[in-house]
């Protein structure tokens, strides 16, 4: 996944080749930053960008399937991190803008074609600015279907893992 004068493309490798660029935000005239992507068993991809300060996700279910979206998920949003499982479970971190020079780290959730939000941030200190700078989100997922997001909060580094839409505590 790269940007080109402004827009997402993705080029898939396929057979050991990589096919012609797809243009994933063709439904948006304006610029489109920070794009990431996973990829799962069977040919799946998911990729997700910012434009116009919004999160969207775009999926494709499979090689031979077209791609889905995009969906916006989260307006005023940045920084975006992506993993999936072996078992085409996926978890998007990012960092939400949470009112003036606040921001907090959330994460979304993926599973069978269809993105659910975590109900709150995950900061450690709920009035701490998280997930900005050096300290942007990351997220890995294991192969048991857990997300693990690290993030940088006010000098600290944390971590919490995720199981669907539930946090550690």
């Amino acid at each position: 996944v790269y940007l080109k004068q402004g827009h997402v493309f993705v080029s898939r490798l396929s057979g050991g080749v990589f096919q012609p660029p797809e243009r994933i935000d063709s439904s948006f005239s304006g610029p489109s930053s920070q794009p990431v992507i996973a990829a799962g068993n069977g040919g799946v991809l998911l990729v997700a960008f910012i434009n116009g300060g919004t999160l969207y996700a775009v999926d494709r279910p499979g090689s031979a399937g077209p791609y889905v979206g995009p969906i916006g998920l989260f307006s005023g949003a940045q920084n975006p991190a992506i993993a999936m499982t072996n078992f085409g479970k996926a978890y998007l971190a990012f960092t939400a803008d949470a009112g003036p020079s606040s921001y907090d780290v959330r994460a979304a959730y993926y599973y069978l074609g269809n993105w659910s939000l975590e109900p709150t941030p995950l900061n450690a200190v709920a009035a701490d600015n998280a997930g900005t700078g050096a300290g942007r989100p990351a997220i890995a997922a294991a192969g048991d279907g857990v997300g693990i997001v690290v993030w940088g909060e006010d000098g600290h580094i944390y971590s919490r893992r995720v199981w669907g839409t539930a946090a550690s505590v």
